[in-house]
């Protein structure tokens, strides 16, 4: 096999070997990055304690508890119309020696984090959603019926084995990720309490941001606060329309401070740090992604040498 190897890369022409070189490297690139990413985001659950909800510091938080839908907002998966609170989904048609996607989607509807100590509204936009299982099937024809394919799970969380159910060769392949009520759920990501009267308010913040969504308005800003009625907003009409967005932020804020405190998970202010929604726990999550940083890694070293290797051969013929 080796001797078979030295061949190709010493007889191959300059285009197919360079552009063998490349995938290679590329690839090799790419297992490292891969390997970064995870490391980042094992080290940033091992160093981040868990937090109570009642309790937790505004800010950058790792919370765990179980999932369950908001009362007012079920949510029912497309394809299998299974309850949830939260689903992912495609399509895919499959070709000869190629398949396309031709419908996803993600579900954004909010859903609640409860905890021993309270509980959380989880905003999932722009989450990395883990699952413990997804649902794959096929069937002959696009849309199907709702119907429940079997769960499988795989090394990588989200890959898993295809498992054909009721369309033996079929031609559309649906594939649904769900998580479920009463689930349990393990978090990562920018932790803020709304409203009661621990809120801290930033009053000039919520003034600028009330004034720049009525600039955007321009004329509605001219009907309200133009009033010598010459197209324009003067400084003293300016004055007025600052004194009138203070009293409304400041009646807002009094409104708040009144209503119960809502705690709410979203994505991190600060780009970097990663969101994370998982059905697996913190030790069984923490596992899977050291074994994906060392596969990956160990998948670079491999790359990265076979891409030397070729060169030094290629070079010595």
């Amino acid at each position: 096999m080796m001797d078979d190897a030295i061949r190709w890369v010493t007889q191959a022409t300059p285009a197919t070997f360079w552009i063998s070189f490349t995938l290679t490297a590329v690839a090799a690139v790419a297992a490292f990055v891969y390997a970064f990413v995870f490391w980042h985001r094992l080290r940033l659950i091992e160093d981040t304690p868990t937090a109570r909800i009642r309790s937790a510091a505004q800010g950058y938080a790792e919370l765990s508890g179980r999932a369950e839908s908001m009362d007012e907002m079920p949510v029912v998966a497309p394809l299998s119309g299974e309850p949830c609170v939260w689903y992912r989904y495609k399509v895919e048609k499959l070709g000869d020696k190629h398949s396309r996607v031709i419908d996803s989607g993600t579900s954004e509807a909010l859903f609640l984090l409860v905890g021993s100590t309270g509980r959380c509204v989880v905003d999932p936009e722009d989450a990395k959603v883990v699952v413990r299982r997804k649902a794959v099937w096929h069937a002959h024809r696009y849309p199907s019926p709702p119907r429940r394919g079997r769960d499988v799970g795989g090394l990588f969380g989200n890959l898993s084995l295809v498992v054909r159910l009721g369309g033996i060769g079929g031609r559309y392949r649906y594939t649904e990720e769900r998580l479920r009520p009463g689930e349990p759920l393990f978090a990562l990501g920018q932790f803020t309490s709304v409203g009661g009267s621990s809120e801290a308010f930033d009053t000039a913040q919520e003034v600028r941001d009330l004034l720049r969504r009525w600039k955007q308005d321009r004329q509605r800003l001219l009907q309200r606060f133009d009033g010598n009625d010459d197209g324009e907003i003067d400084a003293q009409e300016w004055a007025e329309a600052r004194r009138t967005a203070q009293h409304e932020v400041q009646q807002a804020q009094l409104e708040r401070s009144i209503e119960p405190l809502v705690h709410m998970l979203h994505k991190p202010d600060q780009s970097g740090r990663p969101y994370l929604l998982s059905a697996l726990g913190e030790a069984e999550l923490t596992r899977r992604f050291r074994r994906i940083a060392g596969l990956s890694l160990g998948g670079f070293f491999l790359l990265g040498a076979a891409a030397v290797w070729m060169v030094a051969v290629r070079l010595q013929a």
